[in-house]
C-alpha cells in the first residue's frame, strides 16, 4: 500500500506557467501535468498527448514536473512553479511506435536527472534511446 505522502505527490496536478513573452504583464496559464510521477504514470500520460511527447524538469532534490510538450516550454513551467532558473535540468520523452527516446539537456549541470526514480527506470528499459545533450 502506498504511503499517504507518496499518494499525494504522485497525483496528476495543475502546473503554473509564466509565459516568457508576457512576463511583464504577469500572464500566467495553468496546464495539466504530473508532479513526481512514476514510470507507469508517465507511460499513461504520454499516450494521452497529441504527439506522444512530454517535457519535464528535475531539481537537485529529484523532484520532477512533467507536462505535454505541445503546451509549454521548460522555463515557462519552471518560472511559473517558482523554481529558480539554472537549478533544474530539462528533458523530453517521446514515443514513436515501440521506440522510446529520452533526451536530457544538462548544460554542464550535476546530472541529477538520472537519479530520479522514474527517469532512471525509463533509461534502463530495453529499447530506450537516451541522449544527454549539453
Amino acid at each position: 500500500m502506498l504511503s499517504f505522502k507518496k499518494y499525494i505527490t504522485e497525483k496528476s496536478t495543475k502546473l503554473m506557467t509564466l509565459l516568457p513573452y508576457m512576463a511583464d504583464r504577469g500572464q500566467v496559464k495553468t496546464i495539466r501535468g504530473l508532479e513526481n510521477p512514476t514510470l507507469s504514470e508517465i507511460e499513461r500520460f504520454i499516450m494521452n498527448t497529441k504527439r506522444k511527447k512530454i517535457r519535464f524538469i528535475v531539481d537537485k532534490y529529484k523532484n520532477m514536473l512533467a507536462w505535454d510538450a505541445d503546451v509549454a516550454i521548460h522555463d515557462a513551467v519552471g518560472n511559473g512553479e517558482g523554481w529558480k532558473m539554472g537549478e533544474y535540468e530539462k528533458g523530453e520523452v517521446d514515443k514513436n511506435k515501440d521506440k522510446w527516446t529520452l533526451r536530457i539537456f544538462s548544460a554542464g549541470r550535476k546530472g541529477f536527472t538520472l537519479k530520479n526514480k522514474a527517469i532512471a527506470e525509463l533509461d534502463k528499459r530495453k529499447g530506450t534511446l537516451t541522449n544527454i545533450l549539453g
